[in-house]
């Protein structure tokens, strides 16, 4: 008894005695289920409708865990993660690339100078893209760490990261492609943009004008211009995707500072996405007109009032594709007008489409007011419909008194 008292009084016996004991250490818990949050080198390239990185939405649930357990224990139980977690080691590591912690990084090498430059990950990528240069500097100052691609540049230009950019041209021989300077001008970072056509030669002004322009960048895209000149042609593509997008100011600016005009895609895509105000300017000033693009589009996409203006100042007219379309969708008010505006009218689609997507009241407007396709078709559809939402079940229930004789 007195000895096994003796070694429960000793800290580092104990310490010994614990470290051939299963399980994991309390504090280390949280870890157990974490999986490393960069797999794929290439996702870098990948940006977010909303504009935020996948890759950063990953690191920050990482983070989140990390930064509570730093707080908790700081720095002092790393190693001792690393041999009850193993898969922790990368973990960690890549942690603290992507959220800028230099000190850890400085505790891993000072003890262990082989560990960072064995990683296989490419971390200079990884740190480039969250704008992170004093990672960058230290990991291929100190470390000498090889994980660099041009995806580095690439992914600090798209983002703004003008510091990142500027290190990597001294520093870095992978240097970047074409996407760097598209990245940086769809985004809007004249700096990173003027750096680049600057100092590098992987650039395409004119591809990185139409990418300025589709996104209403108007500065990036004035500097390009001007850095292009007037000789130098574009694309119809820079107006076309500038009226896409419902950037009036930049459709109008290309229209007087430049001559390589548009389509009719212009007003085509402008009209489906709703940009009436552009749609009238393309009218009054330019000659490229449209198509039955535009109306069909509208239509889909449920404009009313400007599928009504184009039926007013427009002769292009529509096809059949506006009432499926705006049918399919559920636009009823669209389909109402067309129904009482237009001649074209719509196939056995149109009625098929909205029963499929359970939108009762275009059903019933169908059924009641068109001749185009068969109740009992529609009712099959319906009945097969993978959207088997109340909204179906209504329309369902609609077609069977529609097909059956009431009794």
């Amino acid at each position: 008894m007195a000895a096994a008292s003796s070694v429960l009084q000793s800290r580092e016996l104990v310490t010994a005695v614990l470290a051939y004991q299963h399980g994991i250490y309390p504090d280390m818990r949280p870890f157990v289920g974490l999986k490393s949050p960069f797999q794929n080198p290439m996702s870098l390239r990948v940006v977010t409708v909303e504009g935020r990185h996948p890759t950063d939405v990953a690191f920050a649930a990482i983070h989140d865990v990390m930064a509570a357990w730093y707080a908790s224990v700081g720095h002092s139980r790393v190693w001792k993660l690393f041999a009850s977690l193993p898969h922790m080691r990368d973990i960690l590591i890549l942690d603290a690339v992507y959220n800028g912690d230099v000190s850890v990084l400085e505790l891993l090498h000072a003890s262990d100078a082989k560990l960072l430059q064995s990683m296989a990950h490419p971390l200079l990528d990884l740190a480039a893209l969250n704008g992170q240069v004093d990672v960058l500097a230290f990991l291929h100052l100190v470390v000498g760490h090889t994980g660099c691609t041009s995806l580095a540049m690439d992914v600090a230009a798209q983002y703004g990261h003008l510091e990142v950019v500027r290190f990597l041209h001294d520093h870095r021989t992978e240097g970047c492609s074409v996407w760097a300077m598209n990245g940086a001008a769809e985004n809007g970072h004249l700096e990173v943009v003027t750096f680049l056509h600057t100092h590098r030669a992987e650039s395409s002004l004119e591809w990185a004008l139409e990418y300025a322009a589709a996104d209403g960048r108007l500065a990036v895209a004035m500097y390009l211009s001007e850095a292009l000149g007037t000789d130098d042609e574009c694309s119809t593509r820079a107006m076309d995707g500038a009226a896409r997008n419902g950037h009036l100011a930049m459709v109008q600016y290309l229209h007087h500072k430049r001559y390589d005009g548009c389509t009719a895609g212009a007003m085509d895509w402008a009209a489906g996405y709703g940009h009436l105000e552009v749609v009238q300017w393309l009218h009054a000033n330019r000659r490229e007109g449209c198509t039955t693009s535009a109306m069909d589009m509208a239509s889909a996409k449920g404009h009313l009032e400007v599928v009504q203006w184009l039926h007013e100042h427009r002769s292009e007219g529509c096809t059949t594709s506006a009432m499926d379309d705006a049918a399919a969708n559920g636009h009823l008010e669209i389909v109402q007008w067309l129904d009482k505006h237009r001649r074209e009218g719509a196939t056995e689609w149109a009625l098929t489409w909205a029963a499929e997507r359970g939108h009762l009241e275009v059903v019933t407007f169908l059924v009641t007011h068109r001749h185009e396709g068969h109740v009992a078709d529609a009712l099959a559809m319906a009945t097969n419909s993978t959207e088997r939402g109340r909204g179906v079940q209504h329309v369902i229930a609609y077609l069977h008194s529609q097909v059956l004789p009431a009794p």
